[in-house]
């Protein structure tokens, strides 16, 4: 239609009829029929009062410009679409690359090809545009320090919520009573029954060395799981709820996940290897780890490895009234305080930001968050979990 229009108008102005552009039918000019008859002209085309040859091709110009103009948006609309979105092809792609990196720690690669692996990873949810926008996006509370009325207000309790039963301690704990019964049942039933209980103490000593060396405690986490999963009913729910939190606090402050699991049995399975011991959200943190025996971390870092830290914690007990998993996650946060050698002072500003921060986070995105633990129990992949994050955040901005 408007190539139509343009030849028209062209030729009317060539011809000095006075063509003009109208929205609308099109209509005789007065000099022709004096009765004003209005005619419907397929083109959209109204013929009115003499213009001039000038007029007529100016404003067929500027009909072709303004259609140009409005098709280029569209394209360009159609264009951010896709690439605001998580396709299947770039969800496939994004899973190799996080295999990749994850497989290079189980097979004991070398840090440099650690972190290039995880590199490759990183910038293809960051460059790449695959749709992946909310990687690193997230709106932290102010870095500042908090009062006990401001924590208050907020309905946050930073003892409270910081403080863990764990019931893997809880299972180690108990087998070690069992231990000292048997010693003292040994000692009174059996006839050097105390050099039985010093052989065999000996011999659990030995195994868990021989596991600490070899597999980095491995072994005995998988026992301490494998009894917790099987006495405790909802520990296998509580463990995806921290680790599910855990996986989204990391993806929104920009830590990539590359893998998780839900028990210690799965990690095993899964790759194969004890480089990766006990089960949870395994993150791209090659390069964190050589800043932090360089000791050259930045605050963003120890921000990060904070928050990411007491997240799972935190979840639980928000839901559960006190968290039962997650107290090898507080030991590190301590231990890494520990080695920035801060002060108690710093240490409580630091803890009590962080957990007001991740409390923030964890509240704003409750339903998110419920939809990622669901996804864990179900075994999904951890990139069809970066998608649900996105498409979650994606509906929600719209």
């Amino acid at each position: 239609a408007q190539a139509f229009n343009l030849c028209v108008i062209s030729l009317a102005g060539l011809m000095d009829c006075g063509f003009a552009v109208v929205q609308g039918t099109a209509r005789s000019p007065s000099r022709i029929s004096s009765h004003g008859v209005h005619r419907p002209h397929p083109a959209c085309i109204c013929v009115v009062e003499p213009r001039g040859a000038v007029f007529a091709t100016l404003a067929a110009a500027a009909v072709l410009r303004k259609g140009r103009t409005r098709r280029r948006a569209s394209e360009e609309s159609d264009m951010t679409e896709v690439k605001n979105k998580v396709t299947q092809d770039s969800e496939n792609k994004l899973q190799e690359l996080l295999d990749s990196a994850v497989q290079a720690q189980a097979d004991g690669e070398s840090e440099d090809l650690v972190s290039e692996a995880e590199a490759a990873a990183r910038q293809n949810v960051i460059f790449a545009r695959n749709g992946f926008v909310n990687f690193g996006a997230c709106q932290q509370l102010e870095k500042r320090i908090y009062t006990d009325a401001e924590l208050k207000e907020a309905e946050v309790n930073v003892k409270k919520l910081l403080t863990v039963d764990d019931t893997k301690s809880g299972v180690a704990r108990g087998l070690n009573i069992f231990f000292a019964a048997f010693v003292l049942l040994s000692i009174i039933l059996f006839k050097g029954g105390l050099q039985i209980a010093n052989n065999i103490g000996l011999a659990f000593l030995a195994l868990g060395a021989t596991d600490y060396a070899v597999n980095g405690g491995s072994l005995l986490d998988l026992i301490l799981d494998s009894i917790a999963q099987a006495t405790n009913s909802e520990f296998k729910n509580r463990v995806a709820q921290h680790e599910a939190a855990r996986f989204l606090v990391a993806y929104l402050l920009g830590v990539l996940p590359k893998a998780y699991t839900l028990s210690s049995a799965d990690t095993l399975e899964k790759f194969q290897s004890t480089k990766i011991n006990g089960s949870g959200c395994v993150l791209c943190q090659a390069d964190f780890q050589r800043s932090v025996r360089s000791g050259k971390l930045s605050s963003k870092d120890v921000d990060n490895f904070v928050c990411i830290g007491l997240a799972g914690v935190v979840q639980e007990a928000l839901m559960f009234g006190q968290a039962q998993t997650g107290g090898f996650n507080i030991q590190s946060v301590e231990n890494l305080y520990t080695a920035l050698s801060w002060e108690k002072r710093r240490m409580s500003d630091q803890t009590r930001w962080a957990t007001l921060n991740v409390v923030t986070l964890l509240r704003r995105n409750e339903k998110l968050h419920a939809e990622l633990a669901q996804a864990m129990l179900r075994g999904s992949r951890t990139a069809s979990l970066m998608k649900i994050i996105e498409d979650n955040l994606a509906v929600r901005a719209a």
